[in-house]
């Protein structure tokens, strides 16, 4: 079930093979117990070509990770730390221009209101 969204300016110096940053991210759920099938994991990427920053050089980089509410408010700020590390990994030019461009954004999902 859960959201891996993941979202950037379109004017960035990495290639980032996908594939793997997601692979990196859901074994990254399961290794820390969060999920213990990753196979309902849904992931997407969107280059954003319309945004606003003030500075019009300046990037981000913004990670969002949806799950169903009810774990432990520790687990999800280890989650957040080492997903951000598996982001700067994968952007390695990015973390070296941009240090600050990096979120991680873990979202609870009110289980009353979801549907699948």
């Amino acid at each position: 079930m859960p959201h891996i969204i993941l979202e950037h300016t379109q004017n960035l110096n990495s290639e980032v093979n996908y594939q793997e940053l997601f692979k990196a991210l859901t074994d990254n759920l399961t290794e820390l117990g969060i999920v213990t099938n990753n196979k309902a994991i849904k992931c997407r990427y969107n280059a954003c070509h319309e945004y606003y920053l003030a500075d019009p050089k300046d990037i981000y980089i913004h990670l969002e990770i949806g799950l169903l509410e009810g774990r432990a408010a520790e687990k999800l700020i280890e989650l957040g730390q080492k997903s951000k590390e598996i982001l700067q990994n994968f952007f390695a030019s990015e973390t070296k221009s941009h240090p600050e461009c990096f979120s991680v954004e873990i979202r609870e999902i009110n289980r009353t209101f979801y549907q699948h």
